[in-house]
């Protein structure tokens, strides 16, 4: 059933393609699939996310198993003038047929030249024979040089940032690279400077960590990091094979959750290369539906020049069982930036109007979350700004997070069901 479900998808990405007159999706841009996102919109009255259409498409190769919704199918056959999808799969029934016939012929074919594979197959084990002998002489037999690796987390430029030291100037490849175990894929290797000997890598997000010293021939060596979240304190831990001991590291003030240029000055930091703060916490589930709560808090943000962050924003997030609820608040003057995300329900200043989400980040600011059933009321300063629709339910809460580009402060925090208190954090307790 799984296989006849992908060629009915493959011929629905034919059909899109035919109707759009674009080349072959796998060239398409991040323009081709916000314009499609619109035709959709306008033929179905559904709203389908950039980047659930570039899963739809297979854009994301950790996405293999990616199962479109049956409202995204159902939303794509009627751009493509069918009822639903059920109607599509009856009209394209022979298609699919035609498809699963020429598939089969292929796996015959295939079958017909296993002896020549097998001819092939004996001249390559003798190659991989010969690499296994000089992959052995080079790993056991050719010397490893002098050189140095190492990481820390007391010397680092921010909250959450790894510090690797290193020293290479003995190791004669050219390239010698650092695989810092982080996604996106773009970010993840870096080719070291041999004349430089420090490199900072920033973590936002609790998970261990397999970071390798490497070139061509061989891994150098390895080290492990932990990264964990508790109450609000960002941990991190370095081992290069002993246990893993964690302790804590974090900026505040007695009053708020706080990450500022004092704070930074106190810990020989400049504050113009500090970045995107994240402080999390996790707590044990509590009895709160995503579908029915109030959520608020106060924050403000520490304005820089402008020459140093495109766009300052604060986004919170909700974390519950089964999904995320985020909104992205703003400075006035990028409110293209904001946003407002409920599950798989996702709004983007870009795409629609959200300038009641865009602030003074430098003044002390209120946002309020009204979750009721199946809408979600974002408000401001006392003020409603948006209401976004929506009836999936995420479970119950299961911790926060702010992320602050590029230094900010929260008040407090506190999480209402039924006009009773359930949770709450004033942020006194941070020494």
């Amino acid at each position: 059933m799984k296989e006849t479900e992908n060629y009915y998808i493959a011929r629905c990405k034919q059909l899109i393609q035919q109707k759009e007159k674009w080349d072959h999706y796998d060239t398409w841009t991040h323009y081709n699939f916000q314009h499609l996102q619109k035709n959709i919109e306008k033929d179905s009255g559904v709203i389908i996310n950039d980047l659930t259409l570039k899963r739809f498409f297979g854009r994301y190769t950790n996405k293999e198993d990616y199962k479109p919704h049956f409202s995204t199918k159902d939303a794509i056959a009627l751009y493509l003038g069918f009822k639903n999808w059920d109607d599509f799969r009856k009209k394209n029934s022979s298609s699919v047929i035609r498809s699963s016939f020429l598939l089969n012929r292929r796996h015959t074919f295939l079958s017909n030249i296993k002896k020549i594979f097998w001819i092939g197959f004996s001249i390559a084990l003798l190659i991989m024979i010969g690499w296994s002998i000089l992959f052995v002489y080079n790993k056991y037999f050719y010397s490893i040089p002098e050189f140095e690796f190492r990481a820390e987390s007391e010397s680092y430029k921010g909250s959450s940032t790894v510090t690797f030291h290193y020293d290479i100037t003995e190791i004669k490849s050219d390239s010698v690279f650092i695989d810092f175990d982080i996604y996106p894929e773009i970010d993840r290797i870096t080719k070291l400077d041999k004349n430089k000997h420090e490199l900072n890598r920033y973590y936002p997000i609790s998970n261990n960590y397999s970071i390798r010293l490497f070139d061509k021939n061989r891994v150098y060596k390895t080290i492990k990091i932990a990264i964990e979240s508790l109450n609000w304190l960002r941990q991190i831990a370095i081992s290069e094979g002993d246990p893993i001991d964690l302790s804590g590291e974090y900026f505040g003030t007695d009053t708020s959750l706080s990450i500022n240029e004092t704070n930074l000055l106190a810990k020989n930091i400049n504050a113009e290369d500090f970045n995107y703060q994240a402080n999390f916490i996790l707590i044990k589930s509590i009895p709160v539906s995503s579908l029915n709560f109030i959520y608020e808090t106060r924050f403000k943000g520490f304005n820089t020049p402008d020459y140093l962050h495109y766009c300052e924003f604060i986004k919170t997030s909700i974390f519950c069982e089964n999904g995320t609820i985020s909104t992205n608040i703003t400075d006035t003057t990028c409110n293209s930036r904001a946003f407002i995300r409920f599950g798989n329900r996702f709004e983007l200043g870009e795409v629609v109007n959200l300038k009641g989400l865009s602030v003074n980040i430098g003044q002390w600011n209120t946002l309020k979350l009204v979750s009721m059933k199946d809408s979600l009321a974002i408000w401001i300063n006392n003020k409603h700004q948006y209401t976004l629709h929506n009836n999936s339910d995420l479970g119950p809460i299961k911790g926060f997070q702010f992320l602050l580009n590029p230094m900010g402060e929260v008040d407090y925090v506190r999480l209402y069901e039924n006009n009773s208190l359930i949770y709450s954090n004033e942020f006194n307790h941070i020494k």
